[in-house]
């Protein structure tokens, strides 16, 4: 194995899986607390910008992590 290889298992892609589902319960709480009201500021926007680009390359990278173990088992 060569240096910093992440060796993929079924428990550590359970545990990414269980991240996500945190982050976007993050996601909809930021949302209800910032977006119920009329008093949305650009920063609320931009943070909200930030935390959907950050989920979406966390998805995507688990996506790939479970394309590459289902190709190996």
């Amino acid at each position: 194995m060569k240096f910093n290889e992440t060796v993929l298992d079924i428990d550590k892609l359970t545990t990414d899986a269980a991240y996500l589902e945190s982050a976007l319960n993050g996601l909809d709480a930021f949302i209800y607390d910032r977006f119920s009201d009329k008093k949305v500021t650009q920063g609320d926007i931009s943070a909200l910008s930030g935390m959907l680009v950050a989920i979406r390359l966390l998805a995507k990278k688990h996506a790939e992590e479970i394309a590459e173990y289902s190709m190996k088992h």
